[in-house]
């Protein structure tokens, strides 16, 4: 069974390069070796998961691997965006794969009873013939994004008192339902470290969101539960990175800090090294400024990313958190200007917040992608760091959806 989920699957991560220290590693060869390290992690996921699918799941639309030589700086630009929509307006998202973005992030609670097969529409409708990262929220408890088509799981606090083996399986359970939707990510799982039975509000981003307050627990089953998601192609993105457990707020409401640098070395960075040393594909940044080491909002610090590339030595990808949140909005420099000082610090997806239509989430995507544009044209974003997150985005959806 988990050979052939190994070879039909094909769930392998993608790399990204350190951005600050002006080393750029061989991209074709950090591919390949992520690639061998994910088909230990998926083996490992199929042999304690019985629920395991063994159906192929390979992109009808996929064609050949796509080499950034081939692409115009537009088309760079926009495989690294990703504006939201609310799922009840799936049947009008066509038109963002057709313009080429990297993916959308799917929001409500509602999704319409057509909703797998508008997803395989946009799909197909893909620019380059490459598939679209189709993502969204299901943590558990509260915050289950199409909770309507979705199997009903507890807050992690509640699953942090499973075994790892059951916090597996649930998420197993919650994969196979992702991917009969077409979801192909899930913005999951939380890997903050909090543990208080406190609901998330305004004041505390996490709460029954954290598996616990022990960095341990939380590391172990933060993998127990990307493991079960990758069981069924699912792509896990652990979030928040440093750590937001015990922050001065939620930082979608305002400026945010989380615990200081020394606190989470002991606490908030455990979880996010026991994910890396597990090959984790994606990790988001969080939009917490850390006190000691950075006061920009995590998304936006490019000393946050180097360290989590160099230090901790990551190679999927960084996707940010919202770039809509209050955190950002804070700073009085827009939606798009925040997408490039995301990019040039070392994101390889921007995440576009909430948008009441498709035309908006088109509109924000837009003047992202122009303002993007315009920094390579003037030199601000290196063409370089453009080609290499691009790169590292299309070889990762080319390993994880396609076949050879």
């Amino acid at each position: 069974m988990g050979t052939d989920l190994d070879h039909s699957v094909k769930l392998h991560w993608g790399g990204s390069q350190p951005r600050s220290s002006g080393i750029r590693r061989n991209l074709p060869v950090v591919v390949t070796l992520l690639i061998l390290g994910l088909s230990g992690f998926v083996t490992t996921a199929n042999a304690t998961t019985s629920t395991t699918s063994t159906t192929t799941q390979v992109a009808p639309h996929c064609g050949a691997p796509v080499s950034v030589d081939s692409l115009s700086v537009m088309q760079l630009v926009s495989q690294l965006i990703v504006p939201t929509i609310n799922a009840t307006s799936i049947g009008g998202a066509s038109v963002i794969s057709a313009a080429g973005y990297a993916g959308i992030m799917v929001s409500g609670s509602q999704a319409p009873a057509n909703f797998s097969s508008k997803v395989a529409q946009l799909q197909a409708a893909s620019l380059l013939q490459v598939p679209l990262y189709v993502m969204t929220d299901a943590e558990g408890g509260g915050v289950m994004r199409l909770a309507n088509k979705l199997p009903s799981l507890p807050w992690a606090q509640t699953m942090g008192k499973w075994s790892t083996s059951r916090v597996q399986s649930t998420a197993s359970s919650l994969g196979a339902a992702l991917k009969s939707l077409g979801i192909n990510m899930d913005l999951a799982p939380v890997a903050d470290v909090d543990g208080r039975s406190q609901f998330p509000s305004a004041l505390n981003p996490d709460g029954l969101r954290s598996f616990s307050g022990d960095p341990r627990t939380v590391g172990r089953d933060s993998v127990s539960f990307a493991k079960g998601l990758i069981s069924h192609g699912v792509v896990p993105a652990a979030k928040h990175f440093p750590g937001i457990g015990f922050s001065s707020r939620n930082s979608d409401y305002g400026p945010a800090k989380t615990k200081s640098w020394a606190a989470l070395q002991l606490s908030g960075l455990v979880p996010f090294r026991a994910l890396i040393s597990s090959n984790i594909p994606v990790i988001m940044m969080s939009n917490n400024s850390v006190p000691g080491f950075t006061s920009l909002p995590a998304s936006l610090s490019p000393a946050l990313y180097s360290y989590l590339r160099d230090s901790l030595n990551f190679s999927g990808l960084t996707i940010t958190d919202s770039l809509s949140a209050g955190a950002i909005s804070a700073l009085h420099i827009g939606l798009s200007e925040a997408s490039v000082q995301a990019v040039i610090a070392g994101a390889n997806l921007v995440l576009l917040g909430n948008s009441s239509t498709v035309a908006q989430a088109m509109s924000n995507a837009n003047a992202a992608r122009a303002t993007l544009t315009l920094a390579v044209r003037s030199g601000r974003l290196p063409l370089s760091v453009l080609r290499n997150s691009a790169q590292a985005v299309l070889n990762a959806k080319q390993s994880q959806f396609c076949s050879n």
